[in-house]
């Protein structure tokens, strides 16, 4: 089984300035958060609206906000406890007393009830009805943050070929907003390498910190491993993969391990439970990161079988089929 990324969240009223503060968040919750500090973050801009403390498993906020609607965090330090979610210039109720924090009813605010109603249409659709919905949506708010947050959230899911005519249609104020700029970079740097084509380079870190390019490691058959330390079937093949490597590695055979993966320590701890002894690489970026918008990585795992020549002989390669094409290779 692949691991699929997707997320959505929509909005549907442009975002506007506004003089007379009316807007509240009133949280409850259980009791395991108690003490902690509980952070407003602008998603956009990743500035701190506000802060406050959570105390008898209950919260309050009364921030004056730059616009609304306004897409937001709502964390703790390290993200113990984090969501997302749309505020309103309205008095708002969060209410995740009886569930988890990120599945909290959220009410007062007009955009996240109309986003949580669209996330429950789209989950019930086909792939190719959901697609069209999401893309005409799309269509009809490129004008307004509605349009891009929405692609932001579905580009990485729908690749280049989905994705560029729809962005496309955007506005220029869309195309500058944070969203905006990351679905540009993405289209600019993704070539999605197939079999026949030359590998990409691209330059990453070690554990150690040291910026390797992937270059450094080729001149003999190479498997180019994506994988992420909280990917189960990644950390099943990797079992498999310490056998092939012992069977060949002194057969001018090498391993490059790109982990999408954002967190230091827990790639580390990673690579030694699952005695990963070859090149180990990332950016720590996850699924945004350079490397995995180069190959339009938005499954796990994935692979690429490289030959001498630099050339992809081979793709997405997996236990017996994997064993067997080494044989025949080397």
């Amino acid at each position: 089984m692949r691991i699929y990324y997707f997320f959505i969240c929509i909005l549907i009223f442009s975002c506007t300035p506004h003089d007379e503060n009316k807007f509240s968040l009133n949280g409850k919750m259980q009791a395991e958060g108690n003490g902690k500090v509980l952070y407003l973050i602008d998603a956009q801009s990743g500035r701190a609206l506000d802060s406050t403390i959570i105390e008898d498993g209950r919260f309050e906020f009364n921030t004056k906000l730059p616009e609304t609607p306004i897409f937001v965090k709502l964390k703790t330090k390290y993200n113990f406890l984090y969501t997302e979610l749309w505020l309103d210039n309205n008095a708002m109720v969060f209410d995740a007393k009886n569930k988890s924090f990120s599945q909290a009813a959220i009410h007062g605010s007009k955009a996240q009830a109309q986003s949580e109603k669209l996330t429950a249409q789209v989950d019930t659709l086909p792939r190719s009805e959901r697609n069209e919905v999401l893309q005409n949506f799309i269509f009809e708010n490129n004008d307004n943050l509605l349009g891009v947050v929405t692609l932001y959230h579905w580009f990485i899911n729908w690749g280049k070929e989905r994705t560029e005519p729809v962005y496309n249609t955007l506005s220029d104020a869309n195309r500058n907003t944070v969203y905006g700029k990351e679905i540009d970079h993405f289209l600019t740097l993704n070539t999605n390498p197939d079999v026949g084509d030359q590998y990409v380079d691209v330059s990453l870190r070690n554990p150690e910190g040291e910026t390797k390019k992937i270059s450094e490691f080729m001149g003999k058959t190479v498997l180019l491993e994506f994988w992420s330390t909280t990917c189960a079937p990644c950390r099943k093949d990797n079992v498999h993969l310490v056998g092939e490597y012992e069977k060949y590695s002194n057969k001018k055979f090498e391993i490059i391990s790109v982990a999408i993966d954002t967190d230091l320590e827990e790639w580390k701890a990673g690579i030694e439970e699952d005695h990963l002894k070859w090149i180990n690489l990332s950016d720590l970026n996850g699924y945004r990161g350079d490397v995995a918008f180069i190959y339009g990585i938005k499954l796990l795992p994935s692979n690429y079988l490289i030959n001498e020549e630099g050339k992809i002989i081979a793709r997405n390669l997996r236990g017996d089929e994997l064993t067997e094409t080494l044989r025949k290779v080397l």
